[in-house]
């Protein structure tokens, strides 16, 4: 088994963290905490390749990224700021959408807190792991994209089972608008050097800031398109260094 995962750490990584997640989603029923330590499915899936490869936490470099130094106190503001600044340009296209103004902001419930908490779990693996080993092969575009698309079907069971808040909204535009904010979330990475916190900080201000009274196949497609014109923008002013053999390449 060792072997296989050690050849295969980026699909072993994902079918693991996948058994993971949706083994404790589906025991929602018996337990309503089941899923929350589902959310830890990335993480446990990366350390678990991490160990098959043999790499040391010292060549993961793990504490450091998720050290906070001075410098990046601006780009934890950015990252917890954004999402709720980009609330109101959704807003704006709800309402010519619409012809009417009729949403407003959720408040978080005690449950978007706590997975707010939990969602170190899944940074560690998504962002800790999982993206900078495709920036190895891949282009920033093109890496961001597949964990956008691998990031949204892991949400799948919420969209699945009956018991999840999510069930029968429109996973389609989900996927769109998660790989939205991967791009987001890859951008944030070259321009803190791998920090999680600054991850973390901006993976639970998407959770937090929210539209109530809005459909979600509606906030899913236009949170699609503000965050990609967000990420073009960002891309546009000051877009990631190159990417060579696993290198980054000074311009």
């Amino acid at each position: 088994m060792r072997t296989v995962i050690s050849r295969n750490p980026l699909i072993s990584f994902v079918a693991i963290a996948y058994g993971w997640t949706w083994i404790f989603a589906a025991l929602i029923d018996r337990c309503i905490l089941f899923p929350l330590l589902g959310l830890f499915g990335p993480a446990v899936a990366a350390i678990i390749v991490r160990t098959a490869m043999r790499q040391s936490s010292e060549a993961w470099g793990l504490k450091n990224r998720f050290r906070l130094s001075p410098g990046l106190l601006a780009w934890c503001m950015l990252a917890a700021f954004l999402p709720f600044a980009l609330l109101f340009p959704v807003g704006l296209l709800q309402t010519w959408w619409s012809g009417a103004c009729d949403f407003e902001l959720n408040q978080p419930s005690l449950l978007s807190i706590v997975v707010a908490v939990l969602i170190i779990g899944e940074e560690v693996g998504w962002r800790g792991f999982f993206l900078p080993h495709l920036l190895q092969r891949y282009s920033p575009v093109t890496s961001s994209l597949i964990v956008g698309i691998i990031w949204a079907v892991w949400h799948l069971p919420n969209f699945l089972m009956p018991s999840f808040p999510h069930y029968g909204s429109p996973f389609s535009a989900f996927v769109l608008m998660t790989i939205a904010f991967s791009m987001l979330f890859t951008w944030f990475h070259f321009r803190t050097k791998g920090s999680l916190v600054v991850a973390v900080i901006f993976h639970t201000a998407l959770n937090l800031f929210s539209l109530s009274g809005v459909e979600p196949s509606i906030e899913y497609s236009l949170k699609a398109v503000v965050y990609a014109f967000a990420a073009f923008v960002a891309y546009g002013v000051a877009r990631p260094p190159r990417i060579a053999r696993g290198v980054l390449v000074k311009e």
